[in-house]
């Protein structure tokens, strides 16, 4: 064997070693882009889901507000029915004729008035002297004041240590407070 031919087997077993090593490195890149690929596929499917699921919250997260905002609407709706009740229950009560009105303030005097209470009623109001001669006001040495307070009906008790407000405002409030949710059933039972 000649020289030429131990340099030509050198340079052939060199570039079949480093043919080798050349389609060794382009099967690791392949196999290392098609990992790379499969990873950010995964990643980029992991990030579509978590996108779908925050926008899926998000949008649940607005229909719940959205029918928050819808029940807050309806419960105004229905706080404004009620108080328009109230509000001509007040007007009736305070339009009642004579027997009704003075029965009605009978029955509040007996109830809260205490021996020797000042009653005032209100301004304007027609049957003061009907009121003056009820037998709760001389059983409880009541004194009927002719001034008048600003109130649509009813009266005010006063006397030394409190004044006790029983005007058909403040005895509706009461009843409203006491009363609303049973009167809202009762108005909107339908629309539950």
């Amino acid at each position: 064997m000649g020289k030429q031919d131990i340099i030509d087997r050198i340079l052939s077993d060199a570039k079949a070693e480093a043919d080798a090593v050349l389609a060794e490195a382009a099967s690791r890149a392949e196999n290392i882009k098609k990992s790379a690929e499969e990873a950010a596929q995964s990643e980029r499917k992991k990030a579509e889901n978590e996108a779908k699921s925050k926008r899926e919250a998000l949008l649940e997260g607005r229909r719940a507000a959205a029918r928050l905002d819808a029940k807050k609407i309806a419960l105004a709706g229905k706080r404004r029915v009620i108080d328009v009740v109230y509000g001509r229950a007040e007007d009736k009560l305070s339009k009642l004729e004579e027997s009704a009105s003075l029965s009605l303030i009978q029955s509040l005097l007996k109830q809260y008035a205490e021996r020797g209470d000042e009653v005032v009623l209100a301004e304007g109001y027609p049957y003061l002297a009907g009121v003056k001669k009820l037998s709760v006001v001389r059983e409880k040495e009541l004194k009927v004041s002719d001034k008048g307070a600003k109130i649509s009906g009813g009266v005010i008790l006063r006397n030394d240590s409190c004044d006790r407000d029983l005007s058909l405002a403040s005895l509706l409030a009461a009843d409203k407070e006491e009363h609303q949710a049973e009167l809202a059933s009762m108005l909107f039972h339908a629309n539950k």
